[in-house]
């Protein structure tokens, strides 16, 4: 903290102009980084939630290709045991 001369009226109101000035500074800079961590969880939800629908789609896939290939595998099975 600089010798501050609390009888000259005018130094004494840029060094509390200065404080306000820098603990706004601050407000903001911490409502900066609090909404950008919010931003980032929400996109990382946002993201989590796409992956998980893309795997039960994936999923549900998988199944539908096997159940084709298992029809396929008994129409061969039937048609082979006619001939």
């Amino acid at each position: 903290m600089p010798n501050l001369n609390f009888y000259d009226t005018d130094a004494v109101k840029a060094f509390v102009l200065n404080i306000l000035i820098e603990n706004e500074e601050l407000r903001s800079s911490i409502e900066f980084e609090r909404r950008q961590s919010n931003v980032w969880f929400k996109d990382y939800t946002t993201q989590k939630e796409r992956a998980e629908a893309a795997e039960a789609k994936i999923a549900a896939l998988e199944k539908t290709a096997d159940d084709l290939a298992a029809e396929r595998d008994g129409a061969l099975a039937e048609g082979g045991a006619d001939q």
